[in-house]
């Protein structure tokens, strides 16, 4: 049984291209602009300047059809992550839709991932909803699918959104 999307909106994410990100070589000690242990972007400060600079480099955006739920940040839970506590953002995609859109690989698991940024929410007829600068940036920060209910079949893809702290240099 396939129950479809109450409200949808259609999300553009840009995905983080990490290949093109670790072959940043910022200034100073790590030679690769990817932190494999925090799974992120390097960020430096420009030599002489307070003006901070990232490796980030991002493939395609794609377009990606949910629901959008916004609600609090669980204080204790990030905040040591480096996280933003103030804002969450939550979509609710349909594993059907996305899986009929090519976004699930050969194993079923969604190709949406962590540290990719949400640019903009737009409605479905096209309007803009929401864009996010860059002081409200949001990144994927977790990707998990619903259990398995009617039917004994996945249908829901939750992807968490939030804001990541820009002030700490690596």
């Amino acid at each position: 049984m396939h129950v479809g999307l109450i409200n949808p909106f259609d999300l553009t994410i840009a995905p983080l291209d990490t290949a093109a990100t670790a072959a940043v070589d910022p200034p100073g000690t790590p030679d690769s602009g990817y932190d494999d242990v925090f799974r992120e972007p390097r960020v430096w400060n420009t030599p002489g300047t307070e003006t901070k600079e990232t490796a980030r480099r991002e493939g395609t955006p794609y377009i990606v059809r949910a629901q959008v739920e916004v609600g609090p940040w669980n204080d204790a839970q990030r905040a040591e992550l480096g996280d933003d506590p103030r804002f969450e953002l939550v979509a609710v995609a349909d594993l059907y839709l996305l899986k009929r859109d090519g976004f699930l690989d050969a194993d079923g698991r969604p190709n949406i991932h962590r540290g990719d940024r949400l640019v903009e929410i737009r409605r479905t007829n096209g309007d803009l909803a929401r864009t996010f600068n860059s002081d409200e940036t949001m990144y994927v920060m977790g990707v998990k699918e619903s259990e398995y209910g009617i039917g004994l079949t996945r249908n829901l893809l939750f992807i968490t959104f939030g804001r990541r702290r820009r002030t700490v240099a690596a």
